[in-house]
């Protein structure tokens, strides 16, 4: 059989023709990718937010004492002027701007607006009953307007624009304060709320601890986060229980004599080298060093002065190296329960102690 070979068409090209098409053809690519890549976003500058409405989208009851209005998406604050009964009112997690519409809600006890987009305190003056005030997570940059707030217990303004404390006025039935996640360089202003029990600064911009002498009632004071470099000012909280300076840049324990009744102590993160200055705490129950640079393994023994400690945190430090290193800390503190994540079991506690 003979062999039958199709013979293709003879074809002619011209490089320079081929170029042109190609370049063309790259053009008209490159155009149709921007049109795909620009388009969906001028698609989503045009998209209306859809708000929720309250009393429309978002029914409520007249006649309740407490709303719970939380991630609605709700924009503007109206519709609840008929709820006159209202003594909390949560509106956590939506998009309102302004303070408003709370004209004849004057029972307010607890309000939040956790989470949403208020830049000033206003049209709150009235609600003279409020005990709780949450306005965490906005963009607050000014206090204020605080003064008829008589009976408020506890003020959260974390993570806001402060960057000066200023205008706070007598509240005598304040207790907590939390001025957390702002940008606040210095600790000042706070003359007229000295009796409450609980104090936050922590993540700021906070160098020095002052300006704390008279807060004689203070049992919890946070100021983890900051740039501090040295533990003072602290001669008189001896009533403090709780002390959080986690991530500053200590590098000594000290100024902590006085605090005999602290039970829970955080320094992690920072780059202290001893633990010397911990011994007239006698009733510390956690003490939280981690990611320290503790490395003398001679140097646990000064835990034999805190014999109520029953949770130690020394991961991250030097002296955590050691194989036995919590086989010494059990053998100063016979009663420990927790050392780092590893919890202490009654056999572990029996072997060790022989």
């Amino acid at each position: 059989m003979e062999n039958i070979i199709e013979q293709q068409p003879e074809t002619t090209t011209n490089p320079q023709t081929d170029k042109m098409e190609e370049e063309v053809q790259g053009e008209e690519q490159a155009k149709d990718f921007q049109t795909v890549t620009v388009k969906p976003s001028e698609e989503m500058k045009q998209q209306k937010i859809n708000y929720g409405v309250i009393g429309q989208s978002i029914p409520i009851d007249n006649e309740a004492t407490e709303l719970d209005l939380c991630g609605e998406r709700i924009g503007k604050l109206e519709g609840i002027d008929g709820c006159v009964h209202l003594k909390k009112l949560w509106l956590r997690q939506n998009l309102i701007k302004t303070i408003e519409g709370l004209d004849n809600n004057v029972e307010l006890e607890e309000l939040e607006f956790y989470d949403n987009k208020l830049t000033k305190i206003e049209n709150i003056a009235h609600l003279v009953k409020l005990k709780i005030l949450d306005l965490s997570f906005n963009n607050i940059k000014e206090i204020e307007s605080l003064d008829t707030f008589v009976e408020l217990e506890k003020l959260y303004l974390l993570s806001n624009r402060i960057k000066k404390v200023e205008n706070i006025p007598h509240l005598p039935k304040l207790q907590m304060l939390d001025l957390g996640s702002n940008k606040i360089e210095k600790i000042e202003n706070l003359e007229n709320v000295t009796h409450i029990n609980d104090l936050c600064f922590a993540k700021n911009k906070i160098t020095v601890i002052e300006n704390l002498d008279s807060f004689i009632n203070l049992e919890r004071l946070a100021l983890s986060a900051n740039s501090i470099t040295r533990i003072s000012g602290l001669n008189n909280l001896v009533n403090l229980i709780e002390l959080q300076l986690a991530e500053n840049s200590l590098t000594a324990i000290e100024g902590l004599d006085t605090l005999v009744k602290l039970e829970i102590l955080d320094l992690s993160y920072n780059k202290i080298t001893s633990l010397k200055g911990l011994e007239n705490l006698k009733n510390l129950k956690e003490l939280w060093m981690n990611a320290n640079k503790v490395e003398a393994f001679d140097d646990l023994n000064v835990l034999v002065h805190n014999p109520k400690l029953n949770t130690v945190y020394f991961g991250g430090n030097p002296v955590a190296q050691f194989p036995s290193y919590r086989e010494k800390i059990l053998e100063l503190l016979p009663e420990i329960e927790q050392i780092d994540a590893f919890m202490v079991k009654t056999q572990y506690k029996l072997h060790f102690s022989k």
